[in-house]
């Protein structure tokens, strides 16, 4: 099955691979009191990209910021498309 793959880095505190798991069950708050939210977002995020058969995870490094993956599966004419890479703000 063909598939494409994005990601989407950030510059924050980052997660220990401990914790890798956990941060996509619904309401896990990995207990930074100064980091607001609700713990939902990136259960919604896997729910739906897993609804289109596509993979998520994260990638990071404590102090480091980190690197959400995402993949999904590419059908008819696209799969034939060509990959083209642009950098941000291009």
């Amino acid at each position: 099955m063909n598939e494409t793959a994005l990601f989407v880095r950030d510059n924050g505190i980052g997660i220990p691979s401990s914790d890798w798991e956990r941060i996509f069950e619904p309401f896990e708050r990995l207990g930074h009191k100064d980091v607001q939210g609700t713990g939902i977002g990136l259960a919604i995020v896997k729910k739906i990209i897993e609804l289109y058969q596509g993979r998520v995870w994260v990638e990071s490094e404590p102090g480091e910021g980190a690197t959400f993956f995402f993949t999904l599966p590419l059908y008819g004419e696209l799969a034939g498309v060509p990959v083209r890479q642009e950098k941000a703000g291009s």
